[in-house]
């Protein structure tokens, strides 16, 4: 039997030293604490240029300091660049203003626009004709616009301090 446990132990790579050790202290529970070769976890080699170390590369790439010049001449690139975007979208919200009131695809941008309707536009054409000024079209009542959310939270709470 001990022939059999010698060689057993060779396979597993356990020396003889470590089978004194072994014998001197035998617990019968320590067993339990043993954790299978077949679930260890081996230590891997790791190579520089590894494709599976791509993601561990990325998250810790270090800054490269460029210098102030540099930085300060980004920011200023940046804000004028900012600059340029917003004359471009105020140039084209002043000009486009007056061209585009009427057309039909400018109202499903702009819902609260007041359209007329072709009868009400027949009509005060023909007041401009018999040189009558057509009367001005009645605004709506401003609303205070919230979120539909927002109501319903409040109706929530008020019913909820009932």
């Amino acid at each position: 039997m001990a022939y059999i446990e010698e060689n057993m132990r060779a396979i597993r790579g356990e020396s003889s030293q470590a089978k004194g050790v072994q014998e001197a202290s035998y617990d019968p529970h320590a067993q339990l604490y043993q954790v299978d070769e077949r679930y260890k976890v081996g230590k891997t080699v790791l190579e520089e240029g590894n494709v599976t170390n791509s993601m561990a590369m990325l998250t810790a790439i270090p800054e490269v300091d460029l210098g102030i010049d540099i930085r300060l001449r980004n920011i200023e690139e940046t804000e004028k660049a900012k600059r340029v975007v917003e004359e471009e979208k105020r140039h084209r919200r002043e000009h486009h203003e007056d061209d585009e009131g009427h057309l039909a695809a400018t109202r499903f941008y702009r819902p609260r626009q007041q359209v007329t309707s072709d009868a009400d536009a027949l009509r005060n054409a023909k007041l401009e004709a018999m040189g009558i000024e057509p009367p001005e079209p009645r605004r709506r009542a401003e609303r205070k616009e919230v979120a539909t959310d927002d109501v319903v939270m409040e109706r929530f709470k008020k019913r909820m301090r009932r």
